[in-house]
């Protein structure tokens, strides 16, 4: 967060500060590159054509389906951050009519992104964020070792086959890995892409038939990334499930993704090694062992008993295609087109159908058989019929009469999660019926609104009401983070731009900082009581780039405008990383990540060496001042 230095010009309480502290900086996590797609189309693609122009929103969920806040959504070259509802929104973006990709990023969290064919009247996004959760340790870089997945599978490193961006490393290594099985039911939430769309070596897009996956990344005790050295490699231990022993050939091809382009990019082969496959690997991200089949295609409606036809903008049921394990959110009045593997498929375990688990317990009336699939083709399975459900339609009123934007979410007790857009201040939409769910609608600019309700049956009509969301405008978010020790734990803290004892919350370069050049965050006084700011310090001249924090910089204080004050302080540089994904220039944004361990200091008494605690998953996104002399 912020940290404190005489050279600044501010309210005499600030000046007051930072005269005693020394300052930190933190910087924003999300590049901003052009939408990716394919390097070669496939040609048989019958969706693909120019660029269209949509709004695409979404969610962002745990693997217990909760909102994620303080994820970093990117979307064609723009970024957002999720508040407390997990939710996103861009509005007008320009993406690929193939294939958009919408990436999410959030300290703790392995990188996701998604694949979604967009539709020209909205795009809704289901993203789940998977969890780095605790690290496996590899006690000597230098000895080397095997380490073991939960789950399945394992890694073998070499003696000093490994390095950092300042050379060989030898010491121990924290390896934050997530084995991924074929046989899991939620299969496309965990891989990478969601849609196994893939390139070969010939520069032909491909769609995947997983046998095992695996995220792995790798920090040296200094919190360096740690790769695998050059002219080394690391030996990958896939499992093959019981399922898939007969299917299994001698070779199988591996995949690694390429978060850029969210692709899976043909590199090497795995060999059959009784009930494993087995293959090398000259770099770390997340690599996949997959038969690669020529794409087709499948479409298919959504229609409910007694409708004919309803807005654009509504929430249809989730529709699951058993063997990619994707979960889908149908168009209204539009056709799905989903790639899938060529093949031979016998209907039944390969059925298109809406499941109960996903829809609060109600699934369809029928499901849809693949049958056979020749490399291009594009099959029509007809209509995927739900049962009679029934219209939920609620409006929100902005202030100035406006009718803002917005994304709203409906969360069944039985489990399942919809999403739908908000258009000027209206949501009209279709719902499965009789479940008891909590709608929640999150207006641009202003505190979500919530509502418990019982889903209309019967094709009637739920008049939720109508909200004065004037009264709940909440100002942005531009600092969040996770304190856990010293009497906090694990309590999420929101910092918004509404300064009480500071300037307006802002980041600037200063060339001429008393111990170096350095970016400076500055923030006011949080709307949670006793939480305030101070400033932090990182880099030593304007860009991104990940940091260790300066010794003395302050993450924030507690108890503000009481006596003596509580802050906590970065002791070593070693224990707090600040990243820095965007930086503007001045009047943009400066946004990143921060992460690490401070240590407690009263008043203007000494730092203790022993009561710290730890910060996880912060985030900030400030507007970018000039440049202080």
């Amino acid at each position: 967060m912020l940290l404190s230095h005489s050279a600044m010009k501010t309210t005499s309480l600030a000046r007051a500060l930072r005269a005693t502290l020394v300052a930190g900086v933190l910087c924003a996590s999300a590049g901003c590159d052009k939408q990716p797609i394919s390097k070669k189309p496939d040609p048989q693609n019958p969706t693909e054509a120019t660029p269209i122009t949509t709004d695409v929103y979404g969610v962002v969920l745990d693997e217990q389906d909760q909102p994620v806040a303080g994820a970093v959504v990117e979307v064609g070259g723009r970024t957002l951050t999720t508040g407390s509802t997990g939710t996103f929104a861009f509005r007008g973006a320009e993406v690929p009519s193939d294939r958009c990709v919408v990436h999410v990023r959030k300290a703790g969290f392995f990188e996701a992104a998604v694949g979604v064919v967009p539709n020209d009247k909205g795009t809704g996004v289901r993203v789940m964020l998977t969890a780095t959760g605790t690290p496996l340790t590899l006690a000597s870089a230098a000895a080397g070792g095997t380490l073991q997945l939960p789950g399945g599978g394992s890694i073998e490193f070499a003696a000093n086959s490994l390095q950092t961006s300042s050379g060989s490393y030898t010491g121990p290594v924290s390896a934050f890995v997530r084995y991924i099985s074929p046989e899991s039911p939620r299969l496309a939430q965990l891989m990478p892409g969601n849609d196994f769309q893939a390139e070969n070596t010939a520069g032909e897009r491909v769609t995947l038939t997983t046998f095992g996956a695996m995220q792995v990344e790798l920090q040296a005790s200094n919190g360096q990334q740690v790769q695998v050295a050059t002219g080394k490699t690391a030996t990958l231990h896939f499992p093959i499930a019981a399922s898939q022993s007969s299917s299994a050939a001698a070779t199988i091809p591996l995949w690694h993704f390429d978060t850029a382009t969210g692709l899976w990019e043909e590199e090497g082969s795995a060999r059959r090694s009784g009930s494993e496959y087995v293959g090398a690997v000259s770099h770390f991200s997340a690599w996949n062992a997959d038969q690669a089949d020529r794409t087709a295609y499948v479409k298919f409606g959504v229609r409910a008993a007694g409708l004919t036809e309803l807005p654009d903008e509504v929430m249809w049921p989730l529709v699951r295609v058993r063997r990619l394990g994707q979960v889908l959110i149908p168009g209204a009045n539009r056709q799905m087109v989903v790639p899938v593997p060529a093949g031979n498929y016998s209907g039944g375990p390969d059925d298109v159908w809406a499941d109960p688990a996903d829809n609060g317990g109600v699934g369809s009336l029928n499901r849809l058989s693949l049958g056979n699939l020749a490399p291009g083709q594009t099959l029509d399975l007809g209509q995927l019929q739900m049962p009679e459900g029934g219209i939920v339609q609620a409006e929100v009123l902005g202030c100035n009469s406006s009718r803002p934007n917005g994304v709203a979410t409906l969360r069944f007790d039985n489990g399942g999660v919809y999403v739908a857009n908000l258009r000027n201040g209206a949501l009209r939409t279709w719902c499965l019926p009789g479940q008891a769910a909590t709608l929640t609608i999150t207006a641009e600019g202003y505190a979500p609104i919530t509502q418990r309700i019982t889903t209309p049956s019967g094709n009637r009509t739920l008049q939720v009401g109508s909200f004065n969301a004037c009264g709940t405008t909440q100002a942005p978010v531009v600092m969040a983070f996770t304190i856990d020790g010293d009497g906090h734990h694990n309590e999420r803290v929101e910092l918004r731009d509404e300064p009480q004892y500071y300037d307006k919350p802002q980041a600037f370069f200063e060339p001429n900082f008393p111990t170096g050049a350095a970016t400076t965050l500055l923030m006011g006084r949080s709307t949670r009581p006793g939480y305030v700011t101070a400033t932090l310090l990182a880099a030593t001249a304007p860009g991104l780039g990940t940091f260790a924090a300066r010794t003395g910089s302050v993450a924030f204080n507690l108890n503000a405008g009481t006596s003596p004050g509580i802050y906590y302080e970065v002791a070593n540089s070693a224990d707090v990383s600040i990243s820095l994904t965007r930086y503007d220039a001045v009047g943009g944004r400066v946004q990143g990540t921060f992460s690490g361990k401070f240590y407690k200091r009263i008043g203007t008494g000494p730092r203790s060496s022993t009561e710290s605690v730890q910060i996880t998953n912060g985030t900030f996104d400030m507007v970018r001042t000039a440049n202080k002399p």
